[in-house]
């Protein structure tokens, strides 16, 4: 038996140690190839690691904060080696039963949404099978691929085709009995969602299980709800109608039995002649004999006729929250629940819901001057020996290019050394930490969470031209404009920011060399000269001054200031900048409100063709987006769909 060895960080190193477990001593050599359990999977590993990264865009199924359910639609496809030998075969409703199991951790239905019989020996899946089997997973693959509709509502869409096969499986010449073959995390991929089992009687259930959950990786397909697909359910436990004795025989071969000594729910013993008492590292199926009226249910020895029923879990209480992951600068503190009271049991579903809630906390700002906190988890660092030249570096953050924004983890800890070399040195930062520095996003769980202005989790609260959270756009004035200045060693002056002014906004429209400045117009004393980043004192207000990518300036002021500011530029190479802010003004205007597609959203597909949506925002004539509640007395349109294609997908 083979698995990856407990705690091992998919998200740090390219290799995948597993453990292998060796049968007793001699038990290959007496029963041949059957002995061996092994499933052999296809690895592309940088697209696994990518998949396995905390990065948002690419899901997998670990456990979520909030807990979804999901249906897997699979296409069941039997060869004919498969047919000839068996004729009546229901191992289907067995896997899916797996999938209710509390130990996912997940709510997972199994949804079965066709079944091919391949009887016709000249059928060209037929025709492709082999030993060989990375030859015919490729193959089934392909075909699989030609029979299922490209539409996802389609009722026959399959997320996964099982191919259910008598031949052994090997990878080599010498190298048989494999229980199966797939492509870690192929679901959801048209090309590459497929597995292959080798038939080994009623414990094939639990191989079906095993290389669909290979196979897992991406969530988005498992998301959409099952249609109405109605198959027979078997209402005799398996275990009733094949007892050990013939769950042997389909294992091994004709006449092995169920061991006489040491019945156990746990793990199905039989009796080779030749070979003696050997485990088949499964458990016996539901319903297997284990004892004087009494049979296996659940891996428990019960009495015959008692199958205790499905259990729905239930949310627990909340528990108290955490102590806040920072002491400035808003911070985050959670609370958890379990699915516990009950916990699902006899294939009972799991919890659906938030299994983790957080809050906003320590919101007064940090001192001026103070490291930022990226600066301080880097900073842990120091002591490190970098592998790569086997010295210690003093590491500061690193800000991720805007080019690399769509297709890095902003969540991940960058860091840059002295000596100009930057890395990853932690998969997620802390919680609380910006995601990019100047824009009101913090990680939360290694998600980039956008934070609505009241500071409040569930809101959707938006803060207006003004600056306002949830204002309407009338209690100021927008000026904004776009200037460029040429390479020149003098200050140019970029706006007035007239005490009272709120919502200051500059920014370097490309990356360049030169540095945004503030002034206090009567005093003409410099308050932030460009030299260093961070956030600043000015009057009535704080002021932070960072960079979106490299070398390219920013500069936020939320106001209102109390004194006339002058807003520069020390153009050291040709530079655009775009200003924004809102000023003063006496008497308030009547506002004018609508609803309007400002933006798009993220390509539902990392590559290939996938779909983008874009949601009626509420906006004001003059000042722009507000929050949705002053649209609230009109109709909202329907969101609108457009096809998109990020980039195309690799080859496999």
């Amino acid at each position: 038996m083979i698995e990856p060895i407990a705690g091992h960080d998919f998200t740090k190193e390219a290799e995948q140690p597993h453990i292998v477990y060796k049968g007793s001593p001699g038990e290959s050599e007496r029963l041949g190839s059957v002995a061996r359990d092994l499933c052999d999977v296809s690895v592309d590993t940088t697209r696994v690691i990518a998949k396995r990264s905390p990065n948002p865009r690419k899901r997998a199924l670990a456990k979520p904060n909030r807990a979804k359910s999901y249906t897997l639609e699979l296409l069941i496809v039997l060869d004919k080696s498969l047919l000839d030998y068996h004729r009546k075969f229901d191992v289907e409703n067995y896997a899916a039963g797996l999938f209710h199991d509390a130990s996912l951790g997940v709510h997972m239905q199994l949804a079965i949404v066709r079944i091919i019989r391949l009887e016709v020996e000249e059928n060209e899946m037929n025709l492709s099978m082999s030993q060989d089997a990375g030859t015919t997973l490729r193959r089934f693959q392909e075909w699989q691929r030609s029979m299922n509709p490209a539409d996802d509502s389609h009722p026959n869409h399959h997320d996964c085709a099982l191919l259910i096969s008598k031949l052994d499986i090997c990878v080599s010449r010498d190298l048989c009995g494999f229980t199966g073959t797939s492509t870690i995390a192929g679901t959801c991929d048209p090309t590459r969602g497929a597995a292959i089992v080798r038939d080994a009687g009623l414990p094939t259930g639990y191989h079906i299980a095993h290389q669909i959950g290979h196979t897992q990786g991406l969530a988005f397909c498992l998301e959409d709800e099952q249609q109405d697909h109605r198959f027979p359910s078997a209402e005799m436990l398996p275990g009733v109608m094949y007892n050990g004795d013939d769950q042997c025989r389909l294992l091994y071969r004709t006449d092995a039995r169920q061991c006489d000594m040491g019945i156990t729910c746990e793990t199905l013993r039989c009796a080779v002649p030749g070979g003696g008492c050997v485990s088949a590292r499964k458990p016996p199926a539901e319903g297997t004999p284990c004892g004087e009226k009494r049979w296996c249910y659940q891996m428990k020895c019960l009495m015959v006729g008692e199958r205790p029923g499905a259990t729905d879990g239930g949310w627990g209480t909340w528990s108290s929250w955490s102590g806040c992951s920072r002491t400035c600068g808003s911070g985050v503190s959670h609370s958890v629940r379990s699915c516990n009271r009950p916990p699902p049991s006899g294939g009972g579903s799991y919890c659906i819901g938030d299994r983790k809630r957080h809050k906003i906390c320590a919101t007064n700002p940090c001192d001026v001057g103070t490291p930022s906190f990226r600066d301080v988890q880097c900073a842990e660092f120091d002591d490190w020996v970098f592998p790569e030249d086997g010295k210690t570096h003093r590491w500061l953050t690193y800000n991720l290019p805007e080019d690399l924004r769509a297709s890095e983890n902003p969540c991940a800890l960058y860091c840059r050394s002295e000596t100009n070399l930057v890395t990853s040195l932690r998969p997620k930062v802390v919680d609380g930490t910006t995601c990019y520095r100047g824009i009101r996003d913090i990680c939360i769980g290694g998600v980039c969470k956008e934070i609505p202005c009241d500071l409040n989790m569930e809101s959707t609260a938006v803060e207006d031209v003004c600056g306002v959270c949830k204002g309407d756009s009338t209690s100021c004035t927008l000026k904004q404009g776009t200037l460029s200045f040429a390479a020149q060693p003098r200050l140019k002056k970029i706006t007035d920011a007239p005490a009272g002014s709120r919502n200051i906004r500059v920014e370097m429209a490309e990356p360049a060399k030169s540095r945004i400045v503030v002034r206090s117009r009567s005093t003409k004393t410099v308050l932030i000269d460009g030299n260093r980043l961070g956030m600043f004192d000015v009057p009535g207000s704080k002021a932070w001054l960072g960079t979106i990518r490299p070398r390219q300036g920013a500069l936020s002021v939320p106001g209102p200031v109390t004194e006339d500011l002058v807003i520069l530029v020390l153009p050291k190479e040709n530079v655009t900048l775009k200003y924004s802010l809102g000023l003063k003004r006496r008497t308030r205007r009547k506002p004018e409100f609508s609803w309007d597609f400002i933006d798009w959203g993220k390509c539902s597909a990392g590559c290939g063709p996938g779909e983008q949506i874009s949601k009626a925002r509420c906006v004001e004539k003059i000042g722009g987006l507000v929050d949705d509640s002053f649209c609230s007395h009109l109709a909202r349109p329907d969101a609108k769909v457009r096809p998109c294609n990020e980039a195309s997908c690799m080859p496999r």
